[in-house]
């Protein structure tokens, strides 16, 4: 009671108020079991710039590791001016990328015939097409010259085969003939009625399967 005699009732205690709090939600896993990304991934984790990026957009990057291996393999490049090991993860863009830090110039590199080529042993059309074929394999211009230089050693060695062939058997030809006519036959090359040509083109029609025609 109060000095003046009149009780005093204390206030009734209530309970704090306290904001609802919001039952927990699990997050959206956008990365399976095996480590590959699933549908979704990029809006998920991705800005919008990052989602813009050839690889990404490509479908190049695919899992976790390949994400990864990207990484390194850029660092390395980076810090060591290394060229990329292919992987599995590797598209069009990263072979061309590949195959131009090794030389290939992006474009058919012009074959021009060698020198010694007798005339009507070129085609300007077959060098275009090996020219085009070359590029398709991504061959850098080292690998391109040496390809035709091998090329070009043996069309040139065959043809020189061929000559010594030639040569030998207008020997043999001049040989048997002599022996089957005699001083005839001397007489008769004397007099210039074995013009020049005669045994290139009697070698020429038995190397046709003809035989010499005499």
């Amino acid at each position: 009671m109060s000095e003046e005699g009149t009780p005093v009732v204390d206030a009734p205690v209530s309970d704090p108020v306290s904001a609802p709090v919001a039952e927990p939600t699990t997050p959206a896993n956008f990365i399976d079991k095996a480590g590959n990304f699933t549908e979704g991934w990029e809006g998920a984790y991705l800005t919008e710039d990052l989602r813009a990026n050839a690889r990404v957009a490509g479908g190049r990057i695919k899992s976790v590791r390949g994400l990864l291996e990207t990484v390194i393999n850029s660092d390395k490049m980076i810090s060591g001016d290394k060229i990329l090991r292919p992987s599995d993860s590797f598209g069009d863009t990263d072979w061309d990328d590949f195959h131009r830090a090794g030389g290939w110039t992006g474009e058919p590199i012009p074959i021009t015939a060698p020198e010694g080529l007798p005339d009507g042993m070129w085609s300007d059309d077959r060098a275009t097409k090996f020219s085009e074929e070359f590029d398709k394999l991504r061959l850098n211009p080292k690998q391109v010259a040496g390809l035709v230089e091998l090329h070009n050693a043996d069309i040139l060695q065959q043809i020189t085969d061929r000559d010594n062939n030639v040569a030998t058997e207008r020997e043999e030809l001049k040989t048997a003939l002599l022996t089957e006519k005699g001083n005839a036959f001397t007489q008769f090359e004397h007099n210039g009625e074995v013009g020049y040509g005669f045994y290139e083109y009697a070698v020429s029609k038995k190397h046709k399967g003809y035989g010499p025609s005499l």
